[in-house]
């Protein structure tokens, strides 16, 4: 996830022009990032020792002690002397959302800080952002109940998770305590008039439960027009496939083994992960490594640990094995 966030963001190119009589000229929009972590920062810590991911160059900022999404901001940025104009975003996001054009909006509002916004059909499960027509943000509105009739809701824009923001928001973080940008800041913002939104509906999702991770891969396989399996189901070229077999709409990783008679459906299989002779999984995740005997069904969401056995002839549903 953070790799194919990083090969985002190094992608990302803001237009510019020197004068008028200059061409148009393209360049980073992103020359470094920084990490913020604070539970176990050792796993990425570990996993990119010459602090590079995707080809872009990070630091990292690791809190003593829980400090809340501003204060933890606040505390990255300290530690790496952030003096401009800077991007934050959610770690656990997937997005195809225009930095470069919400980067280019602020600089144009004047704005102290912007939110990018996404659109949801049910709004009831997250707060959503009134804005005036001018896009500058008005009120939040924390998880209206679904089919509330003032305004059905009044808004079906919601908090995407990336921000661009002044130096000076900095200096609006109390030191010493937890602190949160959405409940304390961003309001504080809006009530000054300085903060922005925008709108945006290129694809989003919120990566953070089995089902939506299991979205993400196949929204990042579907927005890869150089893909070049079918688009029923992604197999990587090392993968062991029985042509008796059945696989649909899933995600086939290296090295995996489907074996003669099995059924994989709407499913993530991770490296290495094995499905023998008539097992069948549908709509789950199998962690790498992991083993599904054979005549075993996985199904409805089951997520399987990395190197994890499901014994033959079993039937989880709704697992986490």
């Amino acid at each position: 996830m953070l790799e194919h966030i990083m090969a985002w963001l190094a992608k990302q190119q803001l237009a510019s022009k020197q004068d008028h009589a200059s061409p148009q000229v393209n360049s980073p929009l992103i020359n470094q990032a920084i990490f913020s972590m604070g539970y176990q920062p050792d796993s990425i810590i570990n996993a990119y020792p010459r602090n590079i991911c995707a080809d872009l160059p990070f630091v990292c900022a690791v809190e003593p002690e829980p400090l809340g999404t501003a204060g933890a901001l606040r505390y990255a940025a300290s530690q790496c002397e952030v003096s401009r104009t800077f991007l934050a975003m959610n770690g656990d996001i997937f997005t195809q959302i225009s930095c470069a054009d919400l980067v280019d909006q602020h600089r144009r509002s004047g704005a102290e800080a912007t939110l990018a916004l996404t659109a949801v059909l049910d709004p009831s499960q997250f707060g959503v952002v009134i804005t005036d027509d001018d896009g500058r943000v008005k009120n939040f509105l924390e998880k209206p109940p679904k089919g509330e009739k003032l305004g059905n809701p009044p808004s079906s824009w919601i908090n995407a998770g990336i921000y661009v923001m002044e130096p000076s928001v900095l200096a609006r973080i109390p030191e010493g305590r937890p602190v949160s940008l959405e409940r304390e800041i961003f309001p504080q913002l809006a009530l000054e008039n300085s903060l922005f939104a925008f709108q945006s509906e290129a694809a989003w999702l919120d990566v953070g439960t089995p089902e939506s991770y299991r979205q993400a891969q196949f929204l990042s396989v579907s927005s890869n027009p150089e893909a070049s399996n079918p688009p029923e189901a992604r197999i990587h070229p090392s993968a062991t496939v029985a042509t008796d077999s059945k696989v649909t709409g899933s995600m086939v990783m290296a090295n995996v083994r489907i074996d003669e008679g099995a059924v994989v459906e709407d499913s993530v299989l991770l490296p290495s992960s094995w499905v023998e002779a008539e097992a069948v999984v549908r709509s789950s995740i199998l962690g790498e490594g992991a083993v599904v005997k054979a005549g075993a069904v996985v199904e409805e969401v089951s997520v399987i640990a990395d190197n994890a056995t499901v014994e033959a002839v079993s039937h989880l549903r709704a697992a986490r094995h």
